[in-house]
């Protein structure tokens, strides 16, 4: 095809993407705010019937499946390149991240009618849900939750809530273990209702904390994911296992932490047990060990071929001479062959076995089963080292970045960036103040919020990636100069903050404002803050978000999910 030719194809293609009718101009297409009116305000009170686990405040549309829903596709229905091309390039406020998310993939030449592409996207995720979650207590919520890095602000505080953000369950490939909250949530913020004391009359929602474990985890690098994944580390070959258990502090005793040879031995004794076998050969089993170490480290190193096959070449020579040092021969053509022979030795029948049978169930000593479990070894030992093998194999996997199950969490997530994290999160407290008549919504400084976090230094010191300024936080404790250290915890977490807290919250804001045509404000508000340690108070500026004007009602309005637009 000549370049006159693609040129004319090209713009064709365009043009069958652009011409697909749709029932409203692209500027309106998804609004802000979708009013849905009674059938979005029965589905919410069917959600909130009985004692549901968490209430249904209010809902978020997708942009995108908003889309389809408008674009006015034939009954025989549009090609799959030009559905894709139109919602890739040209469908309005549908950020890229949740383009990912919904995995778009048509295939290009077969026509799709709106049945079914909506299918394909529902079948992904419908809608997302603004959740409270559900305390069931009778009491007062303020001091329940007194300890969850709350904001020290000197007012009247009636109520603490916690909000989620959820996608339709299951549609994201998380485990309970995951998250704060459920699996599907994607933000969650915590947020207190207060009263200031010198204006009675003045009634807020107090912004806690935005975040989201999802943005999180969806940014780990391989080995960080399976931390999170797996709720420890790698099992090691080297070294120590140490368990992270969130849950425990780095230095509390329950934690497990050994060698990694006896985590190893531990694991395979626990097995074998169960035939009546142990390792009687510690020494070869550790030469194992070693040969598991190197054939992971070069698998996960290099994917030349050649340096692949002299590697494991090396590693099975090396292994074949340290158990023939340990009274083991044996030989194989590979690394993995050698070790499987190599079990057949390494372990053997517990000699305590024959204190536990009575023989002479068994007709005597000659036939019993001592014998009989020897004659079976060639069965049992197998059978335990193919399970520990699959334990080991799976670590090597999760070692080069390989997901067991073939499922990632990092999968993409429908928020890619800060900024789409603080939007959900700023709206999520949107919907709550409204249903509650509030129309004043305040967020702290990354200050203020850092501030909260300086306790926890300690127990994300090992994980930065400065770890100068880890020991330096040590030695100023060690000298006993506690206030010093937290001075260099607080400029650390605020420079972690500011870019959520600063950047994000101004940029949300600023379009908050443009599209609702100033229905929504900001502003600053002066609020007192106690200063425990000076036993004083203290003036500090929070941002006000006013929204007053803000015609929104959670229970008739669906919110846009993702930027842009203007309000309907």
């Amino acid at each position: 095809m000549g370049l006159l030719s693609k040129v004319l194809a090209t713009g064709a293609k365009g043009a069958q993407a652009s011409n697909i009718a749709r029932s409203v101009s692209k500027s309106k297409m998804n609004p802000l705010l979708k009013r849905r009116g009674e059938e979005l305000r029965k589905k919410i009170e069917e959600e909130n019937t009985g004692l549901p686990e968490d209430t249904t405040v209010g809902k978020m549309y997708s942009p995108l499946v908003s889309t389809v829903e408008q674009m006015n596709i034939g009954a025989g229905g549009t090609k799959g390149e030009n559905i894709e091309a139109f919602l890739r390039k040209r469908a309005p406020n549908v950020t890229e991240a949740e383009k990912q998310f919904y995995e778009l993939g048509f295939e290009p030449t077969k026509k799709y009618t709106r049945e079914e592409v909506l299918d394909t996207l529902n079948n992904v995720n419908k809608e997302y849900t603004i959740r409270k979650r559900t305390t069931y207590d009778d009491g007062d919520s303020t001091q329940q939750f007194e300890t969850m890095q709350r904001q020290p602000i000197a007012a009247k505080k009636e109520r603490y809530e916690e909000i989620m953000v959820d996608a339709d369950r299951g549609s994201i490939p998380l485990g309970d273990e995951k998250a704060h909250f459920n699996p599907d949530t994607v933000v969650h913020t915590r947020l207190s209702v207060i009263r200031s004391y010198d204006d009675p009359d003045y009634k807020a929602v107090l912004v806690e904390e935005i975040q989201s474990d999802l943005h999180h985890i969806a940014n780990m690098s391989d080995k960080a994911v399976q931390q999170a994944v797996s709720g420890s580390r790698h099992t090691p070959f080297s070294g120590f296992y140490e368990e992270i258990n969130p849950f425990l502090e780095a230095n509390d005793p329950n934690r497990i932490r050994m060698p990694a040879y006896e985590w190893h031995e531990y694991n395979v004794d626990s097995m074998a047990s169960e035939y009546d076998l142990v390792i009687s050969n510690k020494k070869a089993f550790h030469s194992v060990i070693e040969a598991y170490d190197k054939l992971e480290k070069l698998e996960t190193s290099t994917r030349i071929q050649g340096a692949l096959d002299s590697g494991r070449r090396q590693i099975r020579e090396e292994l074949r001479l340290k158990l023939k040092d340990n009274g083991i021969e044996v030989d194989a053509r590979d690394p993995h062959s050698l070790i499987k022979k190599a079990y057949r030795y390494i372990l053997e029948l517990n000699e305590d076995v024959e204190e536990f049978v009575d023989f002479d169930s068994w007709g005597g000593a000659e036939d019993g089963p001592v014998n009989f479990f020897e004659s079976q070894l060639d069965t049992f030992i197998p059978e335990v080292m193919e399970e520990y093998n699959e334990i080991v194999m799976t670590n090597i996997k999760r070692n080069k970045g390989v997901v067991s199950d073939g499922v990632d969490p990092r999968k993409p997530a429908p928020v890619q960036s800060k900024t789409e994290v603080m939007r959900k999160g700023i709206l999520a407290n949107i919907a709550y103040a409204k249903e509650n008549g509030i129309n004043k919504i305040l967020i702290p400084s990354p200050e203020e919020i850092a501030k909260q976090r300086v306790g926890t230094f300690r127990e994300v010191a090992h994980t930065l990636k400065d770890q100068k300024l880890a020991e330096k936080y040590f030695e100023l404790q060690g000298k006993g100069l506690e206030g010093k250290a937290d001075e260099l915890a607080l400029e650390y977490f605020t420079k972690v903050f500011k870019p959520l807290y600063g950047n994000a919250v101004q940029k949300v804001l600023r379009s908050l404002a443009q599209e609702t045509k100033g229905a929504i404000k900001v502003g600053k508000k002066e609020m007192p803050y106690r200063n425990v340690l000076e036993n004083k108070e203290e003036m500090k500026t929070l941002i006000e978000i006013d929204i007053t004007d803000f015609e929104f009602d959670p229970k008739n309005d669906a919110l846009r999910f993702n930027k842009g637009g203007l309000v309907a």
